[in-house]
């Protein structure tokens, strides 16, 4: 997850409304690539798993490729997860703020 944080807190500083924009805008498309890449991991995961894929040289060296795609999905699944909270965020503050609650955050 790769965050802009002195192009958010500039845009914070300067117009409150954008800085909420592209906030919800950062997320919600780390949120669909996230989600885009489990569903591509998946039918690859399944595949490699059934047909029993191996990478390496055989008689040296080789290992199978089923828990290094369950990584990716996992890795993914957590990321997505990770966008979601962060997607919740400013709408918890925009609420806040115009029940007047802004002194909390």
């Amino acid at each position: 997850m790769t965050r802009v944080d002195f192009l958010l807190d500039f845009l914070r500083s300067r117009v409150k409304s954008l800085h909420t924009t592209v906030d919800i805008l950062a997320s919600s498309a780390g949120a669909l690539v996230m989600y885009l890449l489990m569903r591509a991991t998946w039918p690859k995961l399944t595949r490699s798993y059934a047909e029993n894929e191996l990478v390496g040289i055989p008689g040296e060296f080789s290992f199978e490729v089923w828990p290094l795609r369950v990584l990716v999905l996992l890795g993914s699944a957590m990321a997505l997860v990770a966008f979601a909270a962060g997607l919740s965020r400013p709408f918890r503050l925009f609420r806040l703020t115009r029940r007047g609650l802004s002194s909390l955050w």
